[in-house]
Parts: structure tokens; C-alpha cells; sequence
């Protein structure tokens, strides 16, 4: 994850706007999350619900977009660093990949208060789909998009098939059949979370990452035209079935697999991943097009957060989640949240531009390029 410092579109160059996209879905991440666990929530008594605090909400749903950012770019990713390096690409990958989803298995235990050891998070799909690499390069641009289009038509048939809830919690994620630790374990237990049930499941987040891989290439031609016009028809399909449902129209509201909106989107539904994956996309071609007129540099404060993003994820759901430093766990009023989560944040940006100094030494993605069996000073 490291390399030249250029922010051209080339292919011999690191891509500084993907790291800045990636430092982007970081801020999102820590936001969404510091919001949640640090906030005490509604007054459940005096009838109060989330909708009783738009801004806390608006900002929440914001932060929904960090997992599939995070996972589209992985797939751009892949397809940049292929057209960087020559000799053995196909087990360097496999390999970091491999890494990736023990990263995603530490994660688990580290946070048994949120996952178990069977939960199939962000890290653990994108470590799949870096493995999964090796066979869609072979494939067309086209039927790489036919693939991914059959993974999300294919995942409300999923789950209609398996009777997933249409609303599922942490615990049932986690693989606790009633959603209570300690119960019946699903059956097909690891297998069936990470293929339909998981957080960010095969079936339909895969899809982002096989269109992210497509983006990737059409990054290396500088064809980004295509990458927002993808984005564009992504969210005009996804948006329009979103109409459908939530203006009450009798076969959408019958297929709420399909056409519905669940907040947070777990179980996902195929209007949720046309928007929110069409967003990123556009996002991606946005960021090309500021690039052209102000080239960012590799110390710019978004580029160092995404350089380490891999290291902030493990850290701060550790640290917030499982160890709740400073007895801030749901005991703060809504501006109070606000005042501690932005030093924090701040925090954390000011130190991952620092740890640039040292080329982002023994963290999580210096330990990625060692698994790859290359330099560290190599991406």
C-alpha cells in the first residue's frame, strides 16, 4: 500500500486519489462509529426515537457509505497493482488476501462484544476478493459486470430461500439463531454468514468489489467518463426503485428483498447496493476530476489517513468498542458526542500523517506487503 508519490493516472505510479478516497471512507468509518457508541441514545421513555435527531442520523447514514467504499476501491485496487508489477502478481495477492481475512478473524476475537468468531465482516470480503483475483483478471470488463449483476439478483433469492430476517442485528450476524450470544448456533453457521448472512456477505457485496476491479481498469486508461456514467445509471436504477417503494406502490412494497431501504442496511437489498455502490463510483470519478486541477501530494492529511486506513480500522474498534476508554460508552448528550469524536478523530489524522515519516512502518499494511513477499518499501 505504499509507492511513487505521484498522483497521475499511470500505471507505474501510486494513485493518490484512491489513497485520499480510502482516507474519506476512514472518516466516515470513525464518525459513524464514535456517533453510535459514544452517544447515550433516545429517550426511549418519553417516546424518542433516532428520527428525533436528524443531524446525529443524517451523519450516521453518511458513514453507512465507509464499508462500500472501502470495498470498491480494494477491487481498484487489485487492478492497480497488477498493471504495477511484473512476475508472480496472481500469489501476491492470494497471499495478501489470505492475510486480509486473518486481519478480519483478529478483529473477531479482539471484539467479542460485537462479533464472534464466525462473523463475516468488511475485512473478511475484500481478503476473499483479493483471492478471487487471480480468476477475474481473465475475464472481459463486460462479463466481469455480468458477474456482478448476477450477485445481486442473486441475493435476495438467497435470502428469501434461507428465510433471512428482514431485519437483522448484531448477534444474528454473529451466528446466534434468536439473535441472543449464547443460543442455537444457525445452521450452516460460518458458511452461511459469510455467503448471505454476514455483515458485508458474498451475496450482494462481492458485487462492489468485482465493479470496483472494472473501475480500477478503467482508471489505469484514464477512461473516467466510464467510471461515472457506471456510478450515474448505478444510482438512477437503485433510486428509482427506491421511489417505488417508498412511494407505496403495491409490488415493490411486496418485494422489500428488493426495492426496500433498511437502516442499517443489514440484510442489504438490491436498491441499497445500486445507490450506495453508484455513490462511491461517482465519488471516484469526482475525485479525478479535482485531482486534474489541484494534484494532491503524498502528505496531504486525507492520503496519510488512507495509507493507514487498515491499521485505524483494527484500532479503533478495538479500542472504542471492546476496551471504552474514559467511561465515554453511550453516556453522552448529542453535542457532546460531537466535541470528544472530532479531537479524537483529529487525533488519529495528526498521527497517521506523522507515521507518513517512516513510511507507515509495522502497521497492519506494512504487514500486508510483507505477507505479498515484497519489499516494504513496495505497494
Amino acid at each position: 500500500m505504499s509507492g511513487s508519490k505521484k498522483s497521475t493516472g499511470t500505471s507505474a505510479s501510486r494513485i493518490l486519489g484512491l489513497d485520499a478516497l480510502r482516507g474519506l471512507a476512514v472518516l466516515l468509518m470513525m464518525q459513524q462509529h464514535l456517533g453510535v457508541w459514544f452517544w447515550v441514545g433516545p429517550d426511549k421513555a418519553a417516546g424518542e426515537t433516532n428520527f428525533h435527531y436528524p443531524v446525529l442520523l443524517a451523519f450516521n447514514a453518511l458513514g453507512g457509505g465507509a464499508a462500500p467504499m472501502f470495498i470498491i476501491l480494494a477491487g481498484a485496487g487489485c487492478a492497480l497493482l497488477m498493471a504495477r508489477r511484473s512476475g508472480s502478481v496472481d500469489r501476491m495477492l492470494v497471499l495478501r488476501g489470505l492475510t486480509l481475512m486473518a486481519f478480519g478473524y483478529l478483529l473477531n476475537l479482539l471484539t467479542p462484544s460485537w462479533f464472534s468468531w464466525r462473523s463475516w465482516y468488511v475485512l473478511h470480503l475484500m481478503g476473499l476478493g483479493m483471492c478471487l483475483v487471480p480468476f477475474l483478471r481473465r475475464l472481459s470488463n463486460r462479463t466481469l459486470l455480468g458477474v456482478a449483476l448476477a450477485i445481486i439478483v442473486a441475493a435476495p433469492l438467497l435470502q428469501s430461500w434461507l428465510e433471512t430476517p428482514k431485519y437483522m442485528s448484531n448477534a444474528r450476524m454473529a451466528g446466534w439463531v434468536d439473535g441472543r450470544p449464547g443460543t442455537a448456533i444457525l445452521p450452516g453457521g460460518a458458511l452461511r454468514l459469510a455467503a448471505v448472512e454476514g455483515q458485508f456477505s458474498v451475496f450482494p457485496w462481492m458485487a462492489l468489489f468485482v465493479s470496483g476491479f472494472v473501475a480500477g481498469r478503467w482508471v489505469l486508461k484514464q477512461e473516467f467518463s466510464r467510471i461515472i456514467a457506471l456510478g450515474a445509471i448505478s444510482v438512477a436504477v437503485g433510486g428509482l426503485m427506491l421511489g417505488l417503494y417508498f412511494g407505496k406502490v403495491g409490488f415493490a412494497r411486496d418485494l422489500q428483498r428488493v426495492f426496500g431501504f433498511n437502516i442499517p442496511f443489514f440484510p442489504s437489498t438490491t436498491s441499497t447496493i445500486l445507490v450506495i455502490g453508484g455513490l462511491v463510483m461517482l465519488s471516484i470519478g469526482a475525485i479525478f476530476a479535482f485531482e486534474k486541477r489541484r494534484p494532491l501530494g503524498s502528505g496531504h492529511i486525507m492520503v496519510c489517513l488512507g495509507r493507514a486506513s487498515l491499521t485505524l480500522l483494527l484500532l479503533h474498534v478495538w479500542v472504542f468498542r471492546e476496551l471504552r476508554p474514559g467511561g465515554l460508552w453511550k453516556t453522552l448528550e448529542p453535542t457532546d458526542v460531537a466535541l470528544v469524536m472530532i479531537p479524537v478523530i483529529l487525533v488519529f489524522a495528526l498521527l497517521a500523517q506523522q507515521w507518513r515519516k517512516v513510511d507507515y512502518r509495522y502497521g497492519a499494511e506494512w504487514l500486508l506487503r510483507i505477507a505479498g513477499g515484497k519489499s516494504v518499501s513496495q505497494g
